[in-house]
């Protein structure tokens, strides 16, 4: 609700990018390894292979609607 403009929003949005970053990290680094042992590498390695071609996938999604909507 605050004004992108003040100074509050600012110093509002930089304690939530600290907020997000410290979560990102804590999950990298407890919730990902423990995941990583639970899994088995195997499995991880499937899951990491699925991931990235659906964020291919995804990605060539985005184009073609960019496209789509340069042509309206």
């Amino acid at each position: 609700e605050k004004d992108m403009s003040s100074p509050g929003w600012l110093q509002r949005f930089e304690t939530l990018r600290h907020d997000y970053e410290h979560h990102i990290d804590e999950e990298e680094d407890e919730v990902f390894a423990r995941a990583r042992e639970v899994i088995g590498a195997e499995e991880n390695d499937a899951f990491g292979d699925r991931f990235l071609k659906r964020k291919a996938e995804e990605r060539n999604l985005i184009a073609k609607k960019r496209e789509d909507s340069l042509e309206d």
